[in-house]
């Protein structure tokens, strides 16, 4: 197994040897990306520059290969599958360690799972955990609490007790427990029973929703709102996260660049190919392209517009060795302006 980070994720990706200096830290590999991060809690991500990085940091039970679609050992070195296909009882690797050197525990999966269960977190891709038994029901019944929280609050008129949304944070955590199909007998196994078969919940793990989080570190930085009840992690956590991925974040500055060293307390540390990566945020196109060719980075993801497609790759054999179409998973749609009239007053053809 070789780890390098995941950067093949665009629809043109621009690739040559170069070197970087200037202000930013010199790195083994420097690539451009041309959107400042959402999140970098992986339990809130959806955008795929967001979790290509979360691949760097984090490391799921299993990976996924997106070239053979196959599934191989990760964070777990085997698991088993219950002939009803209901149950997974994955085995944690023992030598797995966090960036701090803290052991990689099954409840470290289990308490990132139970966040992206939790409304409180308000994550896009909450539903990816719906396939585990009760874990639906836990969604629902921390939603009810906490909008009859919000209902006592405004009957009363008061900002809400600290206490009472503390005790309501305690309780989520025991109805968990109760409802959820998820069990740890010890610290290196995770049995994970589901609401129905699942084929593809293999698939689901490899993902960044099912990444493990290091509980003391997040524990210390989370806060309950009087006010909501809700948890929330304090947003400076995630710019110097304990990890367990391949990779470390060392620095983070917003619209400018996050700088990744490779972690020296990963279980398959001699397998990471580079020392240091640094992705340059530039959110201008034609800036990222010109900084790309004037030799400041190693890699340009995505090469926006049909126009400048088509001066890269035309004719089809492509005119550049550094300019490769890769192959990209993802989903878009089209929103439709059905009102009687469009915004310069004039009928829209598309109401009727």
């Amino acid at each position: 197994m070789r780890w390098v980070l995941g950067i093949a994720a665009g629809l043109l990706v621009l690739s040559v040897v170069t070197t970087w200096g200037g202000k930013t830290p010199d790195a083994d590999v420097v690539f451009i990306t041309g959107n400042e991060h959402n999140h970098l809690d992986p339990q809130r991500m959806s955008w795929s520059h967001d979790i290509r990085i979360a691949s760097a940091l984090y490391q799921t039970l299993v990976d996924l290969d997106y070239e053979t679609f196959t599934i191989s050992p990760a964070g777990a070195h085997r698991w088993e599958v219950s002939d009803d296909g209901l149950t997974y009882t994955f085995h944690l690797r023992p030598e797995a360690r966090w960036s701090n050197g803290d052991p990689v525990t099954a409840h470290d999966y289990v308490y990132a799972w139970r966040r992206g269960m939790m409304p409180d977190l308000a994550s896009d891709y909450a539903a990816m955990l719906f396939v585990i038994k009760g874990s639906r029901a836990f969604f629902d019944k921390r939603n009810e609490d906490l909008k009859a929280y919000a209902a006592m609050r405004d009957k009363f008129n008061t900002p809400g007790k600290p206490e009472t949304a503390a005790a309501l944070y305690e309780n989520a955590k025991a109805y968990f427990h109760e409802m959820v199909g998820i069990q740890t007998p010890d610290d290196h196994t995770l049995i994970v029973t589901l609401e129905q078969p699942t084929a593809y919940f293999l698939d689901l793990v490899a993902f960044a929703t099912y990444m493990p989080v290091h509980v003391p570190s997040l524990e210390k930085h989370t806060r309950i709102a009087p006010d909501t009840g809700m948890a929330h992690v304090l947003p400076a956590y995630w710019s110097t996260p304990i990890t367990n991925g391949p990779y470390v974040l060392e620095e983070r500055r917003p619209l400018r660049y996050l700088y990744m060293t490779a972690s020296p307390t990963f279980w398959n540390h001699a397998a990471t190919r580079n020392a240091s990566v640094l992705e340059l945020i530039i959110t201008e196109p034609s800036t990222a392209l010109q900084a790309y060719e004037t030799g400041a980075a190693n890699l340009h993801l995505s090469v926006p517009g049909a126009g400048e497609v088509g001066k890269l790759v035309a004719p089809w054999v492509g005119q550049r060795p550094d300019a490769h179409r890769q192959p990209m998973a993802g989903t878009y749609f089209y929103n439709f302006n059905c009102s009687p009239t469009l915004n310069n007053g004039s009928a829209n053809p598309l109401h009727d």
